[in-house]
């Protein structure tokens, strides 16, 4: 199983980020999970929270959530500050750059 995490400041383009929205619809419908680690608050003021699950509902530090959905599977965290890699690297995830991602 693979999942892809997104922080959507400045990684979605709901805010202001290089992804759109109907990139990660079209990965969904490969079987790739997608899920939410951060502002969540716009996954919901954009009414998609049906769409993409908040990958932290408990409000945990991202390095603390990410290694909770973590498991046997192959996890790729995509974000955009220091912080972001650093929480990736903590968690044991792979990270990308959002502007990297293709």
């Amino acid at each position: 199983m693979v999942f892809l995490v997104f922080d959507v400041d400045g990684t979605l383009e709901i805010s202001n980020g290089p992804i759109p929205i109907e990139r990660l619809r079209k990965l969904k419908k490969f079987g790739v999970n997608i899920l939410i680690v951060g502002n969540y608050g716009k996954i919901v003021q954009h009414n998609l929270q049906h769409e993409f699950p908040n990958g932290n509902p408990k409000g945990l530090p991202k390095h603390e959530a990410l290694k909770n959905i973590k498991g046997d599977h192959l996890c790729i965290y995509v974000g955009d500050t220091e912080a972001d890699r650093q929480a990736a690297r903590r968690a044991g995830w792979c990270f990308i750059w959002a502007g990297d991602f293709k």
